[in-house]
């Protein structure tokens, strides 16, 4: 029960919170797009992605070192504790100095990943704020991983939203009053410092070992040699990482054009939020599923995961059947008509989105077992499979081609190569039944959003009511289809049991 109380308590805060980045994040996008122009989105969103793919220079080790805290802080090893967060320091300062260094250098090649520059003064510097704000997010970021480690993430969380209303507001000031969007990246930049400085300064706190100024002692070798070895995998995870999203939007600047990605960036607003919206269910899960595999039967532990993905497939349904029924709606009131792309692009986004948000159970499960070294060439193969598509796909059929490439590579590649290793390693069983569960949930999915289709296909597609009424009858259609599929399972059984659990414990703290 301890577990499940502080995982709740985590997803809690965790989808609260993500609402509120959600509503926080559309704010500032609506001000944006009606104080700049197109370009500045454009750039925006190329600049985020080149950020992303030199986060590289991270090579995993947080994720690394993460894992190897979940057995020291059950057994309460505060020496090995204080040796573990002495290694993250380090590492990570050092990581603060690459990522600086390689913008440095990528600023004065940005013809590189830009069809046509556009004709905006000090572009060079806007890039290196971008730069600034990956670079200093690494400077204390990894005292905060330490207490989701020990299953209070919220904690991190409720600092994380306070300083996202702070930048929204301030960014949102600063466009009204002067347009700048130089201000607006310095709100960002201060923002994340601040942050993440606040969130260390909690953490010595909370863990006042960490301050003591006796020797650290040496980690051992077995540890060591563990954080190596899921450092190299999780280098290749990461250059797969970047073969997506960040990816995807380089080559539409390069073969495409600024303009495809302004709008581009608009619906990944979008379904990138809904994407964090249910990785925090997960994420609130992490540390929990890391003790879970320390002190629980295999049994136990592939019983727990298959109520898990349950719900993450009830999620991925019960977000992207609205979606699809909305988003033309949402795109044209929210940011204007030329904003918004045609219906089949629409769908091959929503279903990208379907794809990746189904994986989230395995992939929680990977991480919190370590299991990195297992899928390492997974990761090889997923880059190699999409970029290779991608380009091919964008030079013949432009966007749509790039999303088809991205949601074959994420069914066929990623997401079987993760399962199947994820049941191998990690389970020791057969991965027939999860291929099973996923065909079932899927096809559930497609049954459900073909029917709200066409029965809201009478409904308008361009008014605020429509929105509203579209989005309402999609969602109660999308539960009562899908739990109406699966209400025969065992694992809808078992989520039936969880839900009580919870409200009976919600019950007596009230």
């Amino acid at each position: 029960m301890t577990r499940l109380k502080r995982s709740a308590q985590n997803a809690a805060v965790g989808i609260l919170g993500q609402v509120f980045s959600i509503a926080c994040n559309f704010a500032t996008r609506m001000v944006f797009v009606r104080t700049l122009s197109q370009d500045y989105l454009g750039i925006e969103g190329l600049f985020s992605s080149l950020l992303v793919m030199l986060s590289l220079a991270e090579l995993g080790i947080g994720s690394a070192i993460i894992y190897s805290l979940y057995e020291p802080l059950a057994k309460n090893n505060r020496e090995k504790i204080r040796a573990l967060m002495q290694l993250y320091r380090r590492a990570y300062w050092t990581i603060a100095a690459i990522v600086a260094t390689l913008g440095i250098f990528f600023s004065l090649k940005l013809e590189w990943f830009i069809k046509e520059i556009p004709d905006i003064k000090h572009l060079r510097l806007y890039f290196l704020l971008f730069v600034a704000n990956t670079a200093v997010s690494y400077l204390y970021s990894y005292k905060g991983t330490l207490i989701g480690a020990d299953q209070k993430q919220y904690l991190v969380d409720i600092w994380r939203y306070v300083f996202t209303l702070i930048m929204t507001l301030g960014q949102i000031i600063v466009l009204l009053t002067t347009g700048s969007y130089f201000g607006f990246l310095v709100c960002m930049v201060v923002c994340t410092f601040l942050q993440n400085f606040v969130v260390s300064i909690v953490t010595d706190r909370r863990y006042p070992f960490l301050k003591s100024k006796m020797p650290v002692q040496k980690i051992d070798p077995d540890t060591l040699s563990k954080i190596k070895k899921n450092t190299f995998a999780l280098v290749l995870h990461k250059i797969a990482g970047i073969a997506s999203t960040p990816a995807t939007n380089v080559i539409l600047s390069v073969f495409i054009g600024l303009h495809t990605v302004a709008l581009y960036a608009n619906y990944l607003l979008i379904t990138n939020a809904l994407q964090r919206l249910i990785s925090r269910v997960f994420d609130a899960t992490v540390a929990s599923i890391g003790n879970l595999g320390v002190e629980e039967t295999q049994e136990k532990q592939l019983r727990v995961f298959n109520l898990t993905f349950y719900v993450n497939a009830c999620l991925a349904a019960l977000v992207s059947i609205p979606l699809l029924a909305i988003f033309t709606n949402a795109m044209h009131i929210f940011f204007g008509e030329q904003y918004v792309f045609p219906v089949s692009i629409e769908l091959a986004i929503v279903c990208l989105f379907y794809l990746k948000a189904i994986r989230t159970a395995a992939l929680t499960f990977t991480s919190a077992y370590g299991l990195y070294w297992f899928t390492r060439w997974k990761a090889i193969i997923e880059t190699i499979v999409l970029i290779g598509l991608s380009i091919i796909a964008a030079q013949l059929f432009g966007i749509i081609g790039i999303l088809i490439a991205n949601c074959f590579t994420s069914f066929f590649v990623s997401g079987a190569i993760e399962a199947y290793m994820l049941y191998k390693h990690g389970f020791k069983v057969s991965s027939r039944g999860y291929f099973l569960k996923i065909t079932a949930y899927s096809i559930a999915t497609i049954g459900g959003a073909l029917l709200v289709w066409f029965l809201l296909y009478p409904i308008g597609n361009t008014t605020l009511t429509s929105l509203l009424l579209r989005g309402i009858a999609s969602f109660a259609l999308s539960i009562i289809m899908f739990f109406g599929a699966t209400c025969w399972t065992s694992e809808f059984k078992e989520f039936w049991k969880m839900l009580k659990a919870i409200y009976v414990m919600l019950k007596r703290k009230a």
